[in-house]
């Protein structure tokens, strides 16, 4: 029986204990990440040397040199695992460092893969250490094309051989298969050189100026990160070698041991998928106040509680979409109520971004009416606690921190902007603060933007102002 069984997570209580190590240590630091083959396992494209696999030791440049009978080989073989890479798809892991990068986590992503999936995912600072596979180069002109071109070339000159989709194949695209001593190879159609994948091969030497490019990206970084990598070649080891000569904490994903595990602070022991998502991701929450209203108190005492946007909120939407960067969220959420609908559709729209209206956000309770202090309004709202409708502080409490529990739940990892009302901003912005804000007599003006942060089970205030975003109602 295994001393560390999985939690319904998916992670070994070993490797649960290990990556909340791990969160403390990355919390609020720039990283620089190294990936390899362990990352794409679950995208379908097999490791070199993972756990319970044989080792596998690809062509190296010198043989693929040697010999045209060996490019013969290479080709034939690439020509039927190519397909398989090609369909391959981003998986969790993946996606998990793009969010982190577009969350300002992640500085620089360097990649000892060929599959072109971190970009697929939507990371943009990347460099592909080991070249790309899609690509092809030219050793005579250094003219390149895509691999799909040279794809099309193979299979003119090769019409019989078809391609099984069930054969076994490697990260660099290398099938098993015999009989390749009638493949025909193209040379290149500009100057008749030979044609190489644009990938380094086993034996050849990572480009100088990649290399610098990534330690300086490491110099300025404040941690290095590896996930999937066993670290066995030197072209990915000598980063890790030089985050701990340089006092860089160094964390480690990976199942199996690696060459930098006497290095690392953390060693996760898990499945890249399931630790990244957890490790990297963060949910950020901002609560944007509604626009105007001519909401007042006697509408209220009657029953009154969806009252619309006055034309001074109209305008106080419109403005703060215009304020509001699309970049910095996923989705808008709002309270069913109109004033808060209203706001939250013009500033979906104005994003481009979709928007889910959420029961939970409603308002049941005074607001701060215009003019009247915090004491007054305290004094107001339990003089009239049993008007229908109206819910006691205690209540509103009690809901708001069952909405940060479905808000943490729901929303894992996405940058929400949810607009709502003030009494349960002031309440949902007290629970998380531990009461530190809003601070004394500061009431939140409408379209005031608060922004927080869900991170290792912790709600936490990132950005506290209670004024208008950009004192907007100035511009009014």
């Amino acid at each position: 029986m295994s001393s560390n069984p999985p939690n319904p997570n998916g992670l070994s209580d070993a490797a649960s204990y290990s990556l909340e190590a791990a969160r403390r240590i990355l919390a609020g630091k720039k990283l620089f990440v190294m990936t390899g083959a362990g990352i794409s396992t679950d995208s379908g494209i097999p490791d070199y040397r993972g756990e319970g696999r044989v080792a596998r030791h690809p062509m190296t440049y010198d043989v693929f040199m040697g010999s045209f009978e060996a490019r013969q080989r290479y080709w034939a073989r690439s020509y039927v695992g190519w397909s398989r890479i090609a369909q391959a798809k981003p998986n969790a892991g993946h996606f998990a460092l793009a969010t982190a990068e577009s969350q300002g986590v992640l500085n620089y992503l360097v990649t000892q893969n060929v599959d072109g999936l971190h970009q697929e995912a939507g990371s943009k600072a990347v460099v592909d250490l080991h070249g790309r596979l899609d690509r092809v180069i030219c050793l005579g002109c250094k003219k390149v094309i895509r691999r799909f071109e040279m794809d099309g070339l193979l299979q003119e000159l090769n019409p019989d051989i078809t391609k099984d989709n069930m054969v076994e194949f490697t990260p660099d695209g290398d099938a098993e298969i015999e009989g390749t001593a009638n493949f025909q190879v193209p040379n290149c159609q500009s100057c008749d050189g030979i044609l190489k994948p644009d990938v380094v091969f086993f034996g050849e030497s990572v480009p100088t100026q990649r290399v610098e490019q990534a330690l300086n990206q490491l110099a300025s970084a404040d941690a290095m990160l590896v996930a999937g990598s066993s670290l066995t070649v030197n072209s990915g080891f000598r980063f890790a070698k030089q985050a701990a000569k340089t006092g860089k904490p160094l964390v480690i994903v990976n199942i199996g041991p690696t060459r930098g595990d006497n290095l690392a602070i953390a060693k996760i022991e898990a499945n890249t998928s399931l630790a990244l998502e957890r490790l990297l991701t963060e949910t950020h929450l901002g609560l944007l106040r509604h626009g105007q209203t001519d909401w007042n108190i006697d509408l209220r005492l009657q029953g009154s509680s969806d009252i619309p946007l006055n034309e001074t909120g109209i305008r106080q939407a419109e403005l703060a979409a215009n304020y509001l960067n699309a970049s910095d969220w996923d989705l808008v959420l709002s309270s069913p109520l109109s004033r808060a609908h209203d706001t939250a559709k013009t500033v979906a729209a104005e994003l481009g971004l979709n928007l889910v209206i959420v029961p939970e956000l409603i308002e049941r309770s005074f607001g701060v009416a215009e003019g009247m202090s915090h004491s007054e309004w305290r004094t107001l709202y339990e003089s009239h606690a049993d008007i229908p409708g109206i819910e006691s502080l205690e209540d509103l409490h009690f809901r708001s921190e069952a909405l940060l529990r479905l808000l943490a739940t729901e929303y894992d990892g996405q940058r929400i902007l949810a607009v709502s009302h003030g009494a349960l901003i002031r309440t949902l912005m007290k629970i998380i603060s531990d009461g530190r804000y809003p601070l004394d007599g500061d009431r939140l003006g409408n379209v005031s933007l608060n922004r927080f942060t869900f991170s290792d089970g912790i709600w936490s205030v990132s950005d506290y102002n209670p004024a208008s975003l950009s004192d907007l109602t100035k511009e009014l």
